[in-house]
C-alpha cells in the first residue's frame, strides 16, 4: 500500500507585514502593530503579546521609561504622543493624565451626550465630595495653615524653588478663575501653552520669559483671546502667550480693539 507523503502545514505566521498586523501569542487575536509594545528582539520591532496581555511587565515598564526619556508617553487608547499633549495630573506617578488631550476631549464630548440622570447623579456626588472636603478643612484648619506656612518657609530662601512655588499657585488661581467665570473650562497646562507658542506674544511677536519678575516688560503672561467677560472659554484653544504690555493694554477687549504698545 503506497504511502502518501503529505506535507505538514507549517506554523501560522505570527504577523502579516502587508497589513501591519500581528497575532498575539497569548490571546491568539490579530491586532494592529500599535497594540504591541516596542521590542528590539523581533523582526517587526514589536513584542509577541498585545498590550492587554502583556500588562505591567518589566519590558513594558522599561519601554515606558524609555519613552519618557525622549519626551513621549503612551496614551491609554494605545497610541504614542508627545508628553506635552497630556494634561497635568498630580495624583499619577508621572504627573500626567493617562489620556492625551484629543482623546480626553472626545471622552468629555461623549460625557456631555449622556443622559440627564447620569449627569445629575455625578453632580450629586460632586456636591457630597465638596461638602466632605469643606468639613475636613473646618476640622483641621489650624493644622493645614501651619503646614502651608511650613511649605512657604522651606522655599522662601531658594530663588528657584520660590519662583516655582509662586508659579504653581498662579496657575491654580488662573484655573479656578476660569472655572468660575468661563462658559466652558478645562484644566490648563500652561507649560504646554508656552512651548506651543514658542514663548512669543501672539499680538506683537516679542519673545517672553518666565524667569523674570512679573512686572518686567518681557514677562510671559497668558491671555484669553476672547475674554472671559465676553463669553470666552477657559480652554487651550482660547489661551495664548502675551507679553506684559500687550496684555495690560488689551484688558477685557478683543484682539485688535486695544492700542498696541510696541517698544
Amino acid at each position: 500500500m503506497a504511502k502518501h507523503n503529505r506535507r505538514r502545514p507549517g506554523p501560522r505566521p505570527a504577523y502579516d507585514p502587508r497589513d501591519n498586523k500581528r497575532r498575539c501569542c497569548r490571546c491568539r487575536t490579530i491586532q494592529p502593530l500599535d497594540h504591541f509594545y516596542l521590542s528590539e528582539r523581533t523582526r517587526d520591532g514589536r513584542m509577541t503579546q498585545c498590550i492587554p496581555c502583556t500588562g505591567p511587565s518589566k519590558a513594558a515598564i522599561g519601554i515606558r521609561l524609555r519613552l519618557a526619556t525622549y519626551g513621549y508617553k503612551r496614551c491609554a487608547n494605545g497610541h504614542i504622543a508627545p508628553i506635552t499633549d497630556f494634561g497635568i495630573a498630580s495624583d499619577r506617578a508621572d504627573g500626567r493624565n493617562k489620556y492625551c488631550r484629543p482623546c480626553k476631549q472626545a471622552i468629555d464630548r461623549t460625557w456631555s451626550q449622556k443622559s440627564g440622570y447620569e449627569q445629575r447623579r455625578w453632580q450629586l456626588h460632586r456636591e457630597r465630595r465638596q461638602a466632605r472636603n469643606r468639613a475636613y478643612y473646618r476640622a483641621n484648619a489650624e493644622r493645614l495653615k501651619e503646614q502651608a506656612r511650613a511649605n512657604w518657609l522651606s522655599v522662601r530662601d531658594d530663588p528657584e524653588r520660590h519662583e516655582a512655588f509662586l508659579e504653581k499657585h498662579r496657575n491654580r488661581s488662573r484655573n479656578r478663575r476660569g472655572r468660575v467665570k468661563a462658559v466652558a473650562s478645562e484644566r490648563i497646562d500652561f507649560d504646554y501653552i508656552y512651548q506651543r507658542d514658542n514663548g512669543r506674544c501672539h499680538m506683537c511677536g516679542k519673545a517672553t520669559r518666565l524667569d523674570v519678575p512679573t512686572t518686567a516688560p518681557n514677562r510671559c503672561h497668558y491671555d484669553h483671546v476672547v475674554p472671559l467677560a465676553r463669553g470666552g472659554t477657559h480652554t487651550h484653544d482660547n489661551i495664548r502667550v502675551a507679553c506684559a504690555p500687550c496684555n495690560w493694554s488689551k484688558r477685557d477687549r478683543a484682539v485688535g480693539d486695544q492700542p498696541m504698545l510696541f517698544g
